[in-house]
């Protein structure tokens, strides 16, 4: 019978047991090295009002994503239908930004003449994963994603990092829902979206 091995010292250093147990590859960074000391805190993007939090993955979440919710009026049946508010941690977000520009050919001359005529809607990548509970497809989840998605009106999305390039509405385009092999506790989605401006009404006085 083997014998229990003895407690280790409460005095014991990370380089002692790094010896004792021959870890070779293990790199112990030094901790006044911390990128989020004091001074990046203060100057980066990071900042000391930040509420950091683990996602269900056990990672650091800075900049999670809120979809709100709504209601809408029903085309067909003239009920009005609400869809759901949802909160992600474990999302990546790309945009991209692309400028409406008329390029001219002019006969003799290498190149165009280009004419900047604006910018056009943003476009929105939503990569993210729904994760279960104790090893359960998250059906309701991906329910409420899907009622979401389905609404056909502009969306309004809360995120610092959309919210510091300009984006606050969002229209859907298209939403996959891919099954993984062995992935039966997750759901990995991708959502295609633009960005959207609201519409202002401006009502005159005059007659």
């Amino acid at each position: 019978m083997n014998k229990p091995l003895p407690p280790i010292p409460v005095a014991t250093t990370t380089m002692a047991l790094i010896r004792a147990f021959n870890l070779q590859n293990v790199h112990v960074p030094d901790a006044r090295s911390n990128k989020y000391n004091s001074e990046t805190l203060a100057t980066n993007y990071l900042t000391p009002d930040d509420k950091l939090y683990n996602s269900a993955l056990g990672t650091p979440v800075v900049a999670d994503l809120t979809l709100k919710g709504g209601s809408y009026v029903d085309n067909i049946t003239g009920q009005t239908v609400t869809f759901p508010e949802i909160q992600y941690a474990a999302v990546i977000l790309t945009v991209s930004f692309v400028s409406r520009i008329v390029k001219t050919e002019i006969q003799g001359r290498n190149g165009t003449v280009k004419e900047y005529i604006g910018e056009d809607d943003a476009k929105i990548t939503i990569q993210g994963i729904i994760c279960g509970w104790n090893g359960h497809y998250p059906a309701y989840e991906v329910a409420r994603l899907n009622d979401w998605r389905r609404a056909p009106v502009a969306k309004q999305a809360v995120c610092k990092f959309l919210q510091n390039v300009g984006i606050d509405n969002l229209v859907v385009e298209s939403c996959d829902l891919p099954q993984v092999a062995g992935g039966y506790s997750y759901q990995t989605f991708t959502i295609q979206c633009v960005s959207d401006l609201p519409v202002e009404l401006k009502i005159s006085n005059n007659v």
